[in-house]
C-alpha cells in the first residue's frame, strides 16, 4: 500500500509490503497491537504497527517474539 507521498507501508509482522488488492483481501492493511490488548497492551501509537489482515489473524493475541519462535 502506498500512502499520499509515495511511502511504502510494510507489515510489522512479516516485513512484506502491504498491497491493496481486491483479489486478495487477506493482504489488506490492518492495525496490529505489538503487545496485545489481552496482555494489557495499550492503544498508544508506540504499541501499534501496520500489518496484513492475515498476519494479524495468525499472530492472534501473541507477541511478535512468540510468532518468530514458532
Amino acid at each position: 500500500m502506498m500512502i499520499k507521498n509515495g511511502i511504502e507501508v510494510r507489515c510489522g509482522i512479516c516485513g512484506k509490503p502491504i498491497l491493496h488488492k481486491k483479489s486478495d483481501p487477506s493482504g489488506r492493511l490492518s492495525v496490529d497491537h505489538i503487545v496485545p490488548e489481552s496482555w494489557c497492551g495499550s492503544d498508544d501509537a508506540k504499541n501499534l504497527q501496520p500489518s496484513h489482515v492475515r498476519c494479524n489473524a495468525v499472530k492472534g493475541n501473541n507477541t511478535d517474539r512468540v510468532i518468530e519462535r514458532a
